[in-house]
């Protein structure tokens, strides 16, 4: 007979203002060992109060694309310096989804990453997150110091389920993290971001509340068989789905409000799933 201990690998995103509203979220989940949140553009109050909960942070900061140019490294880093947020972040993502549609990145930016991740260690034992392609992409290899982490993001998305176009999309990362390990055998995952969108079969980035199948029990049961992959896997640190608390201000914040379950049952759930499931969950061989 053997035992294992149930992990959870699954939390939570949240967009600007938003992130006040999934405050009491934020807090339950961290009360059931869940260790990590990811907000974009927190406001300095509501970063403090994350990391008061227990969380480390992950922020996305709103910057604009690399494109072509070079000297975007040095405006990104003064940006995220600057942000009031900065001091409670474990740890900022560099570009989001950058060069989507392209195969690769330019060999320049993967360097340029590179030198944001060992400024941030080295001057604040700050983390940054790089990659954080689109889903569909495959990620890459980034050459920070030596005695610099290592932590990847990338994006696995599905339609209706998540792991219905793998291993294209979803579980795209088994195909490629493992070369990662090869040149750094204590690299990080991170999927930055795990959803539903219709996107992947020609329509609109629309969320799980469009897909017809029963919203927030089709999501909720979409999540845990993605969960139940990633936890076996050792390098996978978090998924973060998205999201818990988006942007529905008005008719334009669609895209976002459609992928938001912050209205559900869907967070409890995740709650009610920790704190009931045993510490250990017995294995039969």
């Amino acid at each position: 007979m053997e035992y294992r201990e149930y992990i959870m690998k699954l939390s939570g995103q949240s967009q600007n203002h938003r992130t006040n509203d999934a405050l009491d979220v934020i807090r339950s989940f961290a009360q059931v060992g869940i260790q990590y949140w990811k907000a974009i553009e927190p406001s300095e109050d509501i970063a403090q109060q994350i990391v008061e909960s227990g969380m480390k942070l992950i922020v996305r900061v709103d910057f604009e694309q690399p494109g072509d140019d070079p000297s975007w490294k040095d405006r990104f880093l003064d940006t995220v310096k600057n942000r009031p947020w900065f001091k409670y972040a474990w740890a900022v993502e560099t570009a989001n989804e950058p060069y989507s549609g392209e195969p690769d990145v330019p060999e320049w930016f993967s360097q340029a990453e590179a030198e944001i991740a060992n400024e941030l260690w080295y001057d604040h034992g700050t983390i940054a997150i790089v990659g954080n392609r689109a889903t569909g992409h495959d990620g890459y290899y980034v050459p920070v110091n030596e005695n610099v982490p290592l932590y990847i993001g990338i994006h696995e998305y599905g339609y209706p389920r998540i792991l219905d176009q793998q291993p294209w999309n979803a579980l795209r990362h088994q195909s490629w993290f493992p070369s990662i390990l090869e040149q750094r055998p204590d690299a990080k995952l991170l999927f930055t971001e795990v959803g539903i969108s219709k996107i992947l079969v020609g329509g609109e980035d629309l969320g799980f509340k469009e897909t017809g199948l029963g919203d927030e029990d089709f999501f909720y049961n979409s999540l845990i068989p993605f969960n139940q992959i990633i936890e076996s896997e050792d390098y996978v640190e978090v998924a973060f789905i998205y999201g818990i608390g988006m942007l529905h201000d008005d008719e334009s914040d669609k895209p976002w409000s459609t992928h938001d379950c912050l209205d559900t049952t869907v967070p409890q759930r995740i709650i009610d799933f920790l704190a009931q499931a045993p510490q250990m969950e017995q294995e039969t061989q």
